[in-house]
């Protein structure tokens, strides 16, 4: 540590440089001289992770052309990093992340470093990838790589922005927190589960907080920032389990039943055979009508063998059970000429074509259905109070007698006998 200097008065017209002098001071400790990757590791570890905390020390000293960091280095090399951050330009935070995992290799990312990208941007999130969700892990990755063997500065650009956009937002925030000592305007949070309860258990099927937290980065805002409830101490969005068809039945009744009414946000995770899941994000109320509808924040994301979205838009969707005239089923693309999803009355079985390349397939088996939905606690106690009132509705219609002047004058009489009903029984010819 030969190179040692003495600590230089701290510029208060500069308090980021200042804040950064601090740190390094901090990191080096006693010994006042170079930082070496060690001492960086030892620093950074807790918060960041080793293998995270090697890459950034390694790419400083790539910027100084050293082997290990003076104060003034130091400082030179985490203020544009610390700039960067502190933009709005998602592309220039992806660009520079790319540029920390690439290790200075100018190929790229190969597989493995985009595998520790992705899980080195879970675990910043104070969550650690296990053994359960290597395959989903997998799925994203290899998506992600596009059957490269390096991924370029450019194609992580592209494919990021087009299916995950918020991949980087919880590594950004939190290292942005430490090269600038302040606490992030905006947090990362991922969307806890609950069921109309309260509480909800991740039985088989349900959905993990791997997979929770790659639909978090890939869907739009709108079904994170929806599912808070103003004034929580937490502020934690949460999205509420409103049905599942391997424990309430797969069919369009029980779809109807559980999904209808909620009127903020959902996300529908579609299972089929041929390995095939979707997720499908509504950003307004189901409905049953015979035309397409849904807002612009509308959204088709495959999930499994691929992770991609697939389509987005107004009029994404069409449900409609019961018609002479208008087709039944559910159906899923923003053209519903050539629907991307196509599921029959009975929502047993779909048909599915993703792209022009591959022929659509028919006569898939549906597995399950989940939707969750991604409003306010509001929108589930809404939810709540229109079924129980229209269950009380129900009740009183069955107990209610008509008397003979009522039924006379009852519309539904009217109808019967326009269709050719005798309701008089003294006309009726079995009387």
């Amino acid at each position: 540590m030969g190179n040692s200097q003495p600590k230089q008065a701290e510029n208060p017209e500069n308090p980021q440089a200042a804040h950064l002098a601090r740190l390094f001071d901090t990191l080096v400790g006693e010994s006042e001289g170079e930082l070496t990757c060690q001492q960086f590791e030892a620093g950074f570890s807790d918060k960041m992770g080793r293998d995270f905390s090697r890459l950034l020390f390694n790419y400083c000293v790539r910027l100084a052309s050293a082997k290990a960091l003076l104060r003034t280095q130091f400082v030179d090399a985490m203020t544009p990093v610390s700039n960067t951050l502190a933009s709005q330009s998602a592309m220039e935070v992806m660009q520079l992340f790319h540029q920390i995992f690439s290790n200075g290799n100018d190929k790229g990312l190969s597989k493995e470093d985009a595998s520790l990208l992705v899980s080195t941007c879970f675990r910043s999130l104070e969550n650690e990838p296990d053994l359960n969700v290597q395959a989903t892990l997998e799925t994203f990755v290899s998506s992600l790589m596009g059957g490269r063997d390096f991924l370029t500065e450019s194609a992580l650009v592209d494919w990021l922005g087009c299916n995950a956009g918020g991949l980087f937002l919880g590594l950004q925030l939190q290292l942005e927190g430490i090269l600038t000592n302040k606490i992030p305007e905006e947090i990362h949070t991922v969307p806890r589960l609950k069921d109309l309860s309260g509480t909800v258990t991740l039985s088989e099927g349900s959905l993990d907080p791997f997979t929770i937290w790659l639909l978090s980065c890939s869907l739009p805002r709108i079904f994170i920032s929806s599912a808070r409830d103003e004034g929580e101490a937490t502020d934690v969005p949460c999205w509420t389990l409103l049905y599942k068809s391997r424990e309430q039945g797969l069919s369009m009744n029980r779809f109807q039943h559980h999904a209808f009414g909620y009127r903020g946000p959902t996300v529908a995770i579609l299972r089929l055979d041929e390995d095939m899941t979707f997720a499908v994000g509504s950003d307004v109320d189901w409905k049953d009508c015979p035309s397409a509808w849904g807002g612009a924040n509308c959204v088709l994301l495959q999930m499994k063998p691929k992770w991609e979205i697939l389509n987005g838009g107004s009029r994404m969707l069409y449900f409609h059970e019961k018609s002479r005239i208008a087709r039944c089923g559910l159906f899923i693309g923003t053209d519903q000429e050539n629907p991307i999803i196509s599921i029959d009355e009975g929502l047993s079985q779909a048909s599915v074509k993703v792209n022009r390349k591959v022929p659509r397939q028919f006569n898939i088996d549906i597995q399950s259905i989940e939707v969750w939905g991604c409003g306010s606690s509001k929108d589930a106690e809404a939810q709540k109070d229109m079924k129980k009132w229209e269950k009380q509705q129900a009740e009183k219609q069955r107990k209610v007698k008509l008397s003979a002047e009522q039924w006379e004058d009852n519309p539904d009489r009217n109808l019967l006998e326009f269709g050719g009903i005798t309701t008089r029984h003294g006309e009726r010819p079995d009387v």
